[in-house]
């Protein structure tokens, strides 16, 4: 899942029609002929944990607020709208995703050998990263946004470009984007990568960065396009993940690598970008999964090529995503109490100054008044709310104008900038679809399945009484963390975990590994990620949660 870049390939409509586009292998021969029967898996609790492998996108890969990076030493010294709050360097990502944590919590890892090429278990990303980083900055150095991006960075610099390229990603020994080019890394995990993408994608669909945007098409344009230029997510990732498994004469899919690792235990958590790609599209992406029938098939293919290798097998569902701050929900909370847990267009406009609250709400009111697409439970992505904001900060006659045409691949900028209420509602119906084909798929190859969309919606619904809101809540109560926007529990971007969030999911997936295969794993204490404890955890505080 990525908030940028899951989009690109959806410019690359005619290329992507089928994924016969890559190297001319469809994915029904991808795999090769039918496999004998799977052998068995491993017959021991310390067998089980062994060799560890996370098949999956950007959630796996550990991607935060829209950037990939696992160097820690990216300084921020000559940029004043940083340091003054301070914050000198880039967080690195990866280190803190959930398959890190999980990793060294099985194998007695640190956080520092995580970042330490040679020893890391991830494909570190060296400095400035891939992406185009959110971070938080003085308002009043960016013209009253408290969030920037690394000036002279875009998802398309001359770095971003180099991942697209096999010698410049990693290969024949080069060191341009992999930090660890030498090393095998078992965190598979592409951002951007579909399930059809993981069985059957075999090398980059784009040679280079595309924008969904082909110009600026209202005023302040040009400044979203700064935070969320959309690119080829997986075509940039695809090599420097896949740079040890994949090059241009040997070409082999997500899948094929996790299964030539031999794992003794892998994670699969895919399904986020069919549903992404499905909303930001505005329904016109091709080649996804969104029925269960479909989405249960894929992983079955999935869950049968890893067990045929031996493997012992974890599934994961998707969150909820309209739960997620990456939407604002368009019509007025019952209440300001709401704000705290969950996301409304009048909560941000509260934080960025509309006070008090009531006029808050009756700007939110007038921005829906003034565009019809908006009526009824419909929401604005983030794209959208940046946007408004932009708009009202600026006046003038065209203020409060979400635009409804001059988007692609929707021209009608349908899930680009926002979503009616009749459209929010087929996005629910494919998410759930998605899941129940993700748990249909579980349940029928006999393997435990991580309900992250119940993790996600008990702390979603605010109720202490709920034990995942109860545990998010009480971090630091009255303080962090909840899922609205700025809440903790994810990043800037709206969709990835924060490092609190990421160690809530790495901690469910530990229990779920201890109660199926009676590993033992150690707790995994989100409060420590929260705090910076160091050992598994960043040794300073999670750098997108409220202290």
């Amino acid at each position: 899942m990525k908030i940028a870049r899951t989009l690109s390939i959806l410019t690359l409509a005619a290329a992507a029609a089928s994924l016969s586009a890559c190297g001319g292998n469809g994915i029904g021969g991808a795999l090769g002929p039918a496999p004998p029967p799977a052998q068995p898996g491993p017959s021991s609790p310390s067998q089980v944990t062994k060799t560890i492998v996370g098949l999956g996108d950007s959630l796996t890969f550990g991607t935060q607020s829209n950037g990939e990076l696992g160097a820690t030493t990216v300084s921020l010294a000559a940029y004043p709208q940083f340091t003054s709050i301070g914050l000198f360097r880039v967080p690195p990502t990866q280190e803190n995703g959930w398959f890190s944590l999980f990793y060294s919590d099985a194998k007695g890892m640190t956080w520092i050998q995580q970042a330490t090429p040679g020893v890391s278990v991830l494909p570190l990303i060296n400095g400035p990263g891939l992406g185009d980083q959110i971070l938080l900055a003085n308002p009043a150095d960016t013209g009253g946004f408290p969030f920037a991006t690394v000036p002279g960075r875009s998802p398309c610099d001359s770095f971003n470009q180099s991942a697209y390229s096999w010698l410049n990603s990693g290969g024949s020994g080069s060191t341009t984007v992999r930090m660890n080019p030498a090393s095998v890394t078992y965190d598979l995990g592409i951002p951007s990568l579909t399930l059809a993408e993981a069985i059957g994608m075999i090398q980059p669909q784009a040679p280079s960065c595309k924008l969904i945007y082909p110009s600026p098409i209202n005023v302040g344009q040009a400044a979203i396009d700064s935070l969320q230029e959309l690119v080829g997510g997986e075509s940039e990732m695809f090599y420097p993940v896949m740079e040890k498994y994949a090059s241009p004469t040997h070409q082999i899919s997500p899948l094929q690598a996790a299964e030539s690792l031999n794992p003794t235990l892998t994670t699969v958590w895919l399904g986020a970008n069919d549903l992404l790609r499905y909303i930001f599209s505005g329904n016109t992406a091709p080649g996804i999964d969104t029925t269960s029938s479909q989405v249960e098939s894929q992983m079955e293919t999935i869950i049968g090529g890893l067990k045929h290798v031996g493997s012992d097998v974890i599934v994961a569902t998707v969150p909820n995503v309209l739960e997620t701050p990456q939407f604002a929900i368009v019509p007025n909370p019952a209440s300001q109490a709401q704000c705290s847990v969950q996301t409304y267009l009048a909560c941000i406009l509260y934080d960025f100054g509309v006070t008090p609250f009531a006029n808050a709400e009756a700007e939110a009111a007038y921005v829906q008044s003034q565009n019809s697409q908006l009526a009824g439970n419909s929401y604005l992505t983030e794209t959208g709310v940046i946007g408004l904001l932009i708009e009202i900060a600026l006046g003038g006659p065209t203020a409060v104008t979400i635009p409804t045409s001059g988007c692609s691949p929707n021209p009608t900028c349908l899930g680009g900038y926002y979503l009616t209420a009749s459209f929010a509602t087929q996005v629910q119906g494919v998410n759930t679809a998605i899941n129940n084909g993700i748990i249909a798929a579980a349940s029928a190859d006999g393997v435990p399945v991580l309900r992250v969309d119940q993790i996600m919606d008990g702390i979603y619904s605010g109720n202490l009484a709920n034990p995942y809101f109860a545990e998010a809540a009480t971090i630091n109560p009255g303080i962090c963390c909840t899922l609205a926007f700025g809440g903790g529990i994810l990043s800037f971007d709206g969709l990835h975990p924060s490092d609190t969030g990421y160690a809530l999911i790495a901690q469910a997936f530990a229990q779920l590994a201890n109660t199926a295969f009676g590993t033992g794993l150690p707790a995994i204490n989100p409060a420590s990620a929260y705090t910076g404890a160091g050992g598994i955890y960043a040794s300073y505080p999670d750098p997108y949660a409220p202290h």
